[in-house]
């Protein structure tokens, strides 16, 4: 993907914020490969992460959620061992927040009512890591 195929929120910031957390460039819902390690919503997209990233990725788009460029804009530097308590809380309010970590056996999704038939059919089947 050419650096003018961006979405129109991939400043050039984000996209290096982005990199540091070894995230891809988003790719299309359509041609999403749910079998690797991913981060999704619907707002920024899908992007691949490398191994063991998801949780920094998550935290990363709640902070371009909140207008910040990273976490630790939102924790400062003393709370950086927070990033996960980030991460569950973008995993539990995005819409269509989903993700697969390297080790998952399926996609786990952050709330099954916020997702598109779309989405639920390709992330089929799936789990939620709030329900009892």
């Amino acid at each position: 993907m050419a650096r003018d195929d961006f979405p129109e929120w991939m400043t050039d910031r984000r996209w290096w914020r982005l990199c540091d957390c070894h995230a891809s460039a988003p790719v299309p819902l359509t041609e999403a490969d749910v079998s690797k390690s991913f981060v999704y919503s619907r707002r920024w997209g899908f992007l691949y992460v490398g191994f063991g990233h998801h949780q920094m990725t998550m935290a990363t788009l709640l902070a371009f959620e909140q207008d910040h460029l990273s976490p630790l804009d939102i924790l400062g530097v003393e709370s950086l061992n927070k990033t996960a308590d980030l991460a569950e809380q973008w995993l539990r309010t995005a819409p269509g927040a989903a993700y697969r970590s390297g080790v998952a056996k399926c996609v786990l999704v952050g709330n099954p009512e916020h997702l598109t038939d779309e989405e639920r059919a390709l992330f089929s089947p799936f789990l939620c890591p709030f329900e009892d």
